[in-house]
């Protein structure tokens, strides 16, 4: 199975996140903390892109643990949410919901307005 060897900027994002979601963590957060920037570091002058693949891989793994077990903060609670999957595989980032409105010009539909108007009559609000 041939893989595409990761870009420069992905490695260096997948290295910010686990250094985020590791000072997350509870005790001996600091052994750990040096550990992934050692083996960062280590791994620098990898050239062969199968071990480059492998070790990115490896990663990602750590980070995917590493945001299971991590506790979420109180504003974070996100339940549902837009997912996109192309092949069989989630693709990263948020996903695009259909418009329910005709209209692109984020004002109010005709038909929630003429509705809003039906029930400011019929509770008495104005129209007298």
């Amino acid at each position: 199975m041939a893989s595409v060897v990761p870009s420069k900027s992905s490695i260096i994002s997948i290295y910010r996140q686990l250094l985020y979601y590791t000072g997350l963590t509870g005790a001996g957060k600091q052994i750990k903390l040096d550990e992934i920037r050692t083996t960062f570091r280590e791994n620098r002058t990898i050239t062969d892109p199968q071990q480059i693949i492998k070790c990115f891989d490896t990663a990602q793994k750590k980070l995917k643990f590493l945001k299971v077990i991590t506790p979420r903060s109180p504003r974070s609670h996100k339940v549902a949410g837009k997912y996109v999957y192309e092949d069989g595989k989630l693709i990263q980032g948020q996903g695009e919901a259909k418009s329910k409105s005709k209209y692109k010009d984020q004002g109010i539909d005709i038909m929630d307005y003429n509705r809003h108007q039906h029930l400011l009559k019929r509770q008495h609000f104005g129209g007298r």
